[in-house]
């Protein structure tokens, strides 16, 4: 059983600031102390990079690693080479984590759980509801299951937001270390240790994994982030490749479930890429090359995502695509993008 085991808590940090010391704070205050806080400094404006400096100076459990803009996966791994824990877990800047978080996450393990999850909340007004319940000592309830099912369950997980983060979680390091975390750098250089790709590849490995229903991360919906922004950079056009290869991953794995929804996630992503491209500050010369290459994985799971897909008007619309892909990317980009601003 675990008992006080060290937990290592890595926070990538890049030119942002205005909530660092909130979430810095949140983690500080756990229940559980055993935990060293690692901030990785992604190449940070000056003003910053001293703001991490004079953090870590007030505390003896926060250090801070100053690097040169690699991006946030970069970020993630390079904590995790530092991490002296042996557990891992990962927070974004400006999030919050309820102060029993890590003591519930880390409480009764088991030595074959390789993974423990809690729920989270995303919201706008997030410093609200901290307050509002950082003092709730609930006993929550716990479910161990195996890697796979976990997998399987992502799904049907939009309402309980459980598993698709990779923060809101602790990892065990030793799993950590059998696994190449680096594997798809050279196809997904900036987005191959996020969410989308890595959380259900992590699940589908892990032994077993224990789920905490209760929530213990707060996720801070802030507009400009890059998720949320309909800037068209790298984190969208690098998920034509991270599609593909997870695509791959649960047909060899046989994640049926994940599968499915995968396929249908994926052709979301190409149709919105292909309509927004034309706003991505790049060449005209790029914009084509990566048009083509959505056009080619549109046929390469065509079959596929018409099997899996109930959804009529998707069906339609993807049929139009593949008819007359620019003629269709004007028309929904001008009738809907354009629209909504």
């Amino acid at each position: 059983m675990i008992n006080d085991n060290k937990v290592s808590i890595i926070i990538p940090v890049y030119n942002e600031r205005r909530y660092l010391n909130k979430c810095i704070d949140s983690i500080l205050n756990q229940t559980y102390k055993n935990i060293e806080v690692i901030i990785v400094d992604d190449g940070s404006d000056k003003d910053v990079a001293e703001e991490c400096d004079r953090i870590a100076s007030d505390d003896n459990r926060v250090r801070v690693l100053h690097k040169t803009n690699e991006g946030l996966s970069a970020a993630r791994i390079s904590g995790i080479n530092m991490a002296t824990g042996e557990w891992i877990m990962f927070a974004d800047d400006d999030d919050l984590i309820i102060d029993d978080a890590v003591e519930k996450l880390v409480s009764g393990l088991s030595d074959d759980v390789e993974i423990s999850t809690g729920m989270r909340i995303d919201l706008v007004e997030a410093d609200n509801y901290y307050a509002e319940h950082i003092n709730d000592k609930s006993n929550p309830v716990y479910e161990t299951i195996t890697g796979v099912e976990a997998c399987e369950l992502i799904p049907n997980d939009i309402d309980g937001k459980i598993i698709t983060p990779l923060w809101g979680k602790i990892y065990r390091k030793e799993f950590l270390s059998k696994i190449d975390l680096c594997k798809y750098k050279e196809q997904c250089p900036t987005i191959f240790f996020e969410d989308l790709l890595m959380t259900p590849i992590l699940l589908a490995e892990a032994k077993r994994v224990r789920i905490l229903r209760k929530v213990i991360y707060v996720h801070r919906e802030v507009a400009t982030s890059i998720s949320r922004a309909r800037k068209m950079g790298p984190y969208y056009y690098e998920q034509i490749a991270s599609g593909d290869i997870l695509l791959d991953y649960c047909d060899s794995h046989s994640l049926s479930k994940h599968y499915d929804y995968s396929l249908v996630m994926y052709y979301k992503i190409l149709s919105r890429t292909y309509c927004l491209i034309r706003e991505g500050n790049i060449s005209d010369e790029k914009k084509e090359k990566i048009k083509k290459k959505i056009i080619s994985q549109y046929k390469k799971w065509k079959k596929e995502y018409f099997r899996c897909s109930d959804n009529i008007a998707r069906k339609m619309a993807m049929v139009g695509f593949g008819i007359c892909p620019n003629l269709w990317g004007n028309l929904v980009y001008y009738t809907y993008f354009k629209h909504r601003g």
